[in-house]
């Protein structure tokens, strides 16, 4: 560092140099120069005939970076495009969290509202889960897998036993018959699939309509996504969809994980384009779809019954690094892997999408995101 400051200073006092200009990078040339990093970082995962991805950085409503790598299907040679549907797996859960936003808004639910006001089975002794609860990851109910495998002998491979097909409701029923939860609601946070699952059945409860169509509806139709759907649907069958892969002992394998998709619903079955996502961004940012009010309780911090405070809010991870908020969420499922990191005070994003297990998709987008912000992103949040 010493060397180079030396440097720098005996070039300003040459004469060589006394009326040189120095020389500013115009807004576009730097965009330029940090797509190439992007490209380079990029290559490092993904070859001409390799599972792909889709990357987006964008400031202040501007796109800096949008270009696709790889294969969306490697048997037919087509390419991951910013138009390809991948699966965004628990990234899905913010979308729940809206739609549950959205019934608040309408009057149909509150946060506070007992789990039992639509579901009177979940009667469990002494408890009293809220919505607010399932959001927050709180609630102190199992993992639903581990409820179903144990009760049901489920082939999580595939979704089935023998010719048993499992869907969102055998969850449901199996959270009904549970007699004890794991801890006291709002006693501790942990992880769960299942609470989101719950939640896209309260979602039908108050609105009275299937959980996709009532993100269909309300979300994917006006924010024009409409590149987006559920697992579930017949479009999961089209060509134009990205195939997940994931490295086997002996190489590659397409996965073969999607029948199961209809289990978690709620909670990670959303195929969207980086594209939409773009869109689901930007409409963050509005009043489109909620309130700014409304849109606030997703990005606070829910709180433990003691006060501690938690990093994640209604369907997003949250930290503050010197006054700054992170707003993030990963997903991977079967060979997928997706990725959207926002910093609002700074209106900066990026997304990331691929079809390959083996993309770590958390590394990357904290490099894509170094590259545009620099320094200052002393601390950026995101586990290693």
């Amino acid at each position: 560092m010493k060397r180079l400051l030396i440097g720098v200073l005996l070039i300003s006092a040459s004469p060589l140099y006394a009326n040189a200009q120095p020389t500013t990078l115009t807004l576009d040339e730097k965009s330029s120069s940090q797509s190439k990093q992007v490209d380079a970082l990029m290559a490092s995962w993904f070859k001409s005939d390799a599972p792909g991805a889709a990357v987006m950085v964008i400031k202040n409503g501007r796109t800096l970076h949008s270009k696709s790598y790889g294969l969306a299907n490697r048997e037919t040679k087509e390419a991951f495009g910013l138009d390809t549907p991948s699966l965004i797996g628990s990234m899905t859960k913010q979308f729940v969290a809206m739609a549950v936003m959205i019934l608040a808004e309408r009057g149909n639910l509150s946060f506070d509202d007992p789990l039992t006001k639509f579901f009177p089975e979940f009667s469990l002794p002494g408890q009293k889960i809220t919505i607010r609860h399932l959001l927050n990851h709180t609630s102190g109910l199992p993992e639903f897998e581990d409820l179903l495998h144990n009760r049901m002998k489920v082939d999580f491979v595939t979704g089935k036993k023998g010719r048993i097909e499992v869907t969102a409701k055998d969850a449901l029923t199996a959270y009904a018959q549970l007699k004890e939860a794991r801890f006291k609601p709002g006693e501790r946070y942990e992880y769960n699939n299942g609470g989101y699952v719950v939640l896209s059945h309260v979602v039908e409860k108050a609105s009275g309509k299937s959980f996709s169509n009532f993100i269909r509806e309300t979300i994917f139709q006006p924010l024009e996504m409409d590149n987006s759907f559920f697992a579930e649907e017949p479009r999961l069958k089209a060509a134009h969809r990205a195939i997940g892969y994931f490295r086997e002992w002996h190489g590659l394998k397409v996965s073969d994980y999607l029948d199961v998709l209809k289990l978690y619903n709620g909670s990670a079955s959303i195929f969207s384009t980086a594209e939409d996502l773009l869109k689901w961004d930007q409409a963050l940012y509005t009043e489109k779809l909620v309130k700014e009010s409304t849109l606030k309780e997703s990005i606070t911090p829910g709180k433990l019954n003691d006060g501690r405070v938690l990093n994640y809010g209604f369907g997003w991870e949250l930290f503050r690094s010197k006054g700054t908020l992170y707003i993030m969420h990963a997903g991977g499922w079967g060979g997928f892997k997706s990725f959207i990191f926002r910093i609002p005070d700074q209106r900066f994003a990026v997304i990331a999408l691929s079809n390959s297990g083996q993309f770590n998709q958390l590394k990357a987008t904290q490099e894509i995101a170094r590259i545009y912000l620099g320094a200052y992103l002393d601390v950026i949040p995101i586990p290693k």
